[in-house]
């Protein structure tokens, strides 16, 4: 085992316990939180923030760092968050191989493959490949025949259309990859590619590297809370003890802080977060007062762009859904300023929260590889591109040696 990988991963086993009280409550759901008694002076610190302050500690959670520097450890958090660039030489591709795809996904593919160095002989394959944009790339950058795995035919369908049109050698495959048919795919010489593959579907990529199925991984994870357990799993088995070791549990919703930077997000959906953020809110004061409950109760999600055109509709639509009623003479005005307060609050806390954010992610990381070190892989993790272009710009290559 990686000796650096494995202490690093013990050391920010440690910082997280550590830190619990920071990051696993979810200020949303939680108004009072322990560690604003317990570190009151920064908390007092934080309701003196003016609100371009606090906007700029979003955007850049450097400055958030180097403002919390005082009360909390930032120089340890940083320093075992710290992944390298890959030091590859950013490739020079033809925009024309960017026919087809968004302009940032173009510009993630572009960024992920400079990174990449195909075997001779290899058979590669893209792991839930969705219309097989990063399998073409590949196939046209090193002249390398790809299968592209994709459990949705209309995807496949279409990414076969581009194969052709493009003139690519790539193979879209339907394929569940989670079922256990995948292994007629894979083979001792595979080398296997995902591009932000999501929870469950890269962590079955993970269980199934076993010298007889692959030789090679190159895999940026994402989403790591879409995944069936109520409870983080670890996949190592050093994050399996060191979790019972420490009593470091974590549930699914605590997982989604691993990847809550949204600093890809356009304007106008931001300003939408924002609006159903505070309209939620503000309709569970109005619901926790009128049903003489103090705890928060998730609602039914409504897409962006579909909330109604009134926060009083808004607050109708909800109570019908929770079977609660509104008595008529409602203040709805009233209840929109305390939503706007009380979510003032919660960017407050989530200043603090978001401290432990890529420590987090960078842990989840280190489980992934500490399990493939242990199935026999020489592992290495890098970035390979800035937060700007992604914030899950990780990539974990291994290979048997």
């Amino acid at each position: 085992m990686s000796e650096n990988l494995a202490d690093r991963f013990d050391q920010l086993s440690q910082l997280l316990v550590e830190g619990a009280e920071f990051w696993q409550p979810v200020p949303f759901k939680t108004e009072q939180l322990a560690w604003q008694k317990n570190y009151r002076p920064l908390w007092q610190a934080l309701q003196r923030v003016g609100d371009e302050q606090l906007q700029r500690f979003e955007d850049d959670p450097e400055q958030a760092e180097s403002w919390l520097a005082a009360w909390l450890p930032v120089t340890a958090i940083q320093q075992l968050s710290g992944i390298p660039a890959t030091g590859q030489t950013a490739v020079s591709l033809p925009s024309t191989w960017g026919d087809h795809m968004p302009g940032r996904k173009w510009q993630q593919v572009c960024a992920f493959v400079s990174g990449v160095t195909i075997a001779s002989p290899s058979h590669v394959l893209e792991w839930c490949a969705g219309k097989g944009h990063l399998a073409r790339t590949i196939s046209r950058l090193h002249q390398v025949s790809v299968t592209a795995l994709e459990w949705q035919a209309s995807l496949c369908e279409e990414g076969e259309r581009l194969s052709r049109s493009q003139n690519t050698s790539v193979t879209a495959v339907t394929q569940d990859v989670l079922a256990d048919s995948v292994c007629q795919h894979l083979q001792a010489d595979s080398h296997v590619l995902a591009l932000h593959a999501c929870g469950d579907l890269h962590r079955r990529l993970i269980a199934l590297a076993t010298p007889e199925k692959m030789q090679r991984i190159t895999l940026a994870p994402c989403c790591y809370h879409l995944t069936e357990q109520p409870v983080y799993q670890p996949l190592s088995r050093r994050g399996q003890q060191i979790c019972a070791d420490l009593q470091l549990w974590i549930s699914r919703e605590q997982l989604r802080l691993a990847v809550q930077e949204t600093v890809t997000a356009p304007a106008y959906v931001r300003r939408q977060r924002r609006q159903a953020s505070i309209w939620r809110l503000a309709f569970d004061l109005l619901r926790q007062t009128l049903q003489q409950d103090s705890q928060y109760l998730s609602m039914p999600s409504i897409p962006y762009g579909q909330l109604p055109a009134a926060f009083a509709d808004f607050c109708l639509q909800q109570a019908e859904q929770l079977g609660c009623s509104i008595p008529g003479q409602t203040d709805f005005h009233h209840w929109l300023q305390q939503g706007e307060v009380r979510y003032r609050q919660v960017r407050l806390a989530e200043v603090v929260r978001h401290l432990y954010r890529r420590p987090l992610e960078v842990w989840l990381v280190l489980d992934r590889a500490l399990a493939l070190e242990e199935q026999g892989f020489s592992v290495a993790l890098s970035t390979f591109c800035a937060r700007e272009l992604t914030p899950r710009n990780i990539v974990l290559s291994a290979h048997r040696p």
